[in-house]
């Protein structure tokens, strides 16, 4: 007949392998799930990045363009009579270009900047162009004879014809401009004066410098980025780096090409197959008509899923040997604490990982306790971490409330275990609403931003958090919190100082700290409750 400790030992030993199989599944089924559809997300954010990136060259120059625009508009409508005047013209004209090129300079991506007057005007001047040289600065060309070239003639006279016909600011290319020899992308805003067309000015970007974006473009560890043109011709490839004719595409990167169109029409990354390997692509227009694409393998992708899978296969493999190493001792001690890991395991393979064991002995069934809560906050932290997003202050940047309960009960785990050593400083924006109510919430904003700057500054290595609205926190270790307090308040003070000068609102903090001790403090919301009422008793004194 077998002992009742053979028989207990037998059941663990099953239970044991259950529960191991069952939080291996979960976690395989949770984070598949979660894995696709954030790395979907993260491939769509990283792209959204790039596509920022790229388009803030063509930002700078139809920003720049556009004061061209307006100040040429102005200054023509001074007196629009006299457009037909040389003099008048010739005194135009230079106004128009030093102001031309003041804009041109300082827009990083610009390549040329020109003005040209309706041929309806025959007398000289009609216009000025300035290209860059190799050393930076902006020289004086001989203007394009119009009448030369065909209307549809796209090569040489596309950017004075396009819009003219479009009436509105249009951007034009990639082309290869033959007058210039330069392949290249253009801006151009067309002049229009009590109902007739005067004429353009425009401004040229090398389509180089679009290429160079795109090349330093990394995606995980061998992916890349593709551009297309209007007319979905290859601007730049990792194998096409000069660029590819539609017409050239092959076998491969017509594969890549349908995955291109099917991502643009679903608004999501899409799969195709290589002949490499599988890959996944998401592809995003830019303002000028061109698509900005990267691409990568499944495999990198998908890596770290692999990884948190065999993380969470290798803790459920050493929780079911300490578990069984263990077992000998916690059954000669209670049955209670046997049951409540029973039912908390049971509540594992339910998929709830908040689950935790309030068991304080001081012997092996207490190790285990601490092990099972360290083992479900470790698991809980890989379903968070494709979540990361969601524990982050979207405002601030700072760890949000959720963030901020991760680490409680991590800290109460160490506080089981006997490692805790910390202490924690609340602080609290002093008369937010007031500042709401009397500057606005556009305002109000910028004073939570600047507070934030300043812990920041203070609390270097430290984590923060934003509680809610005007309430944050610092769990600081091996530091003096009062004197980082004081470095804080002094920081505010000094800042709320020259914002009240610049804006006319000012603003304080409240802060007040606690240190755990392992004497009294059972759990962390003790420590974090003292630092609360040290803090509000601070801002009482304020108030005064």
């Amino acid at each position: 007949m077998k002992s009742i400790h053979t028989m207990i030992m037998g059941i663990f030993f099953i239970f044991s392998i259950i529960i191991s199989t069952m939080l291996i599944i979960v976690s395989y089924v949770g984070i598949n799930d979660i894995s696709d559809k954030d790395n979907d997300r993260i491939m769509e954010m990283i792209t959204e990045d790039k596509k920022d990136d790229i388009e803030s060259l063509m930002d700078d120059v139809s920003s720049s363009l556009d004061n061209i625009y307006r100040f040429s508009k102005r200054e023509l409508e001074k007196d629009p009579q006299k457009v037909n005047d040389a003099a008048f013209r010739q005194d135009y004209l230079e106004r128009v270009k030093d102001m031309a090129l003041i804009e041109a300079s300082s827009a990083e991506a610009s390549t040329a900047v020109y003005m040209r007057f309706t041929d309806d005007i025959k007398e000289e001047p009609v216009g000025f162009l300035y290209m860059k040289n190799p050393e930076g600065a902006f020289e004086k060309l001989a203007l394009t004879d119009i009448s030369s070239y065909d209307k549809n003639d796209l090569s040489h006279v596309g950017w004075y014809y396009i819009p003219q016909r479009s009436g509105s600011p249009v951007w034009i290319g990639p082309y290869k401009n033959e007058n210039m020899g330069v392949e290249m992308i253009s801006y151009i805003a067309p002049i229009n004066e009590e109902g007739g067309f005067v004429g353009i000015v425009g401004m040229d970007m090398a389509v180089e410098s679009f290429r160079d974006k795109a090349e330093k473009i990394k995606v995980y560890d061998t992916g890349s980025a593709i551009l297309f043109d209007a007319e979905d011709n290859i601007i730049y490839q990792r194998e096409a780096a000069n660029g590819l004719d539609r017409d050239l595409f092959d076998n491969e990167t017509m594969i890549m090409f349908s995955a291109m169109k099917e991502s643009l029409q679903k608004e999501k990354p899409v799969e195709y197959a290589s002949s490499v390997k599988p890959m996944k692509l998401f592809a995003t227009k830019l303002e000028n008509g061109m698509t900005l694409c990267l691409t990568a393998p499944i495999d990198e992708i998908y890596s770290l899923r692999t990884t948190v899978l065999g993380y969470a296969i290798l803790c459920s493999v050493i929780v079911m040997l300490v578990s069984l190493i263990l077992i000998y001792q916690v059954i000669k001690t209670a049955l209670k604490p046997l049951k409540e890991l029973t039912e908390a395991s049971e509540q594992v393979t339910k998929g709830n990982l908040d689950v935790k064991l309030d068991y304080l002995g001081d012997d092996e069934f207490g190790q285990l306790s601490g092990t099972f809560n360290n083992m479900t906050a470790m698991m809980r932290s890989y379903f968070y971490h494709f979540h990361s997003l969601a524990y982050t202050d979207e405002m601030t940047g700072l760890n949000n409330k959720a963030a901020f309960s991760i680490t409680k009960d991590v800290i109460d785990s160490e506080i089981k275990m006997g490692r805790a050593a910390f202490s924690i400083v609340s602080i609290d924006i002093n008369n937010m609403d007031r500042i709401n109510e009397k500057a606005g919430h556009e305002r109000g904003d910028e004073v939570i931003g600047r507070v934030v700057q300043s812990m920041r500054e203070t609390f270097v290595g430290f984590p923060l958090y934003r509680i809610e609205g005007d309430r944050f926190c610092a769990i600081i270790n091996d530091a003096d919190a009062n004197a980082l307090i004081e470095k804080l308040l002094k920081t505010i003070e000094k800042r709320s100082s020259e914002d009240e000068k610049l804006f006319g609102t000012g603003y304080s903090v409240a802060a007040g700290e606690a240190t755990y001790d392992r004497e009294s403090d059972r759990h962390f919301d003790e420590v974090y409750e003292r630092a609360e009422q040290v803090m509000l008793r601070n801002k009482k004194k304020m108030s005064h």
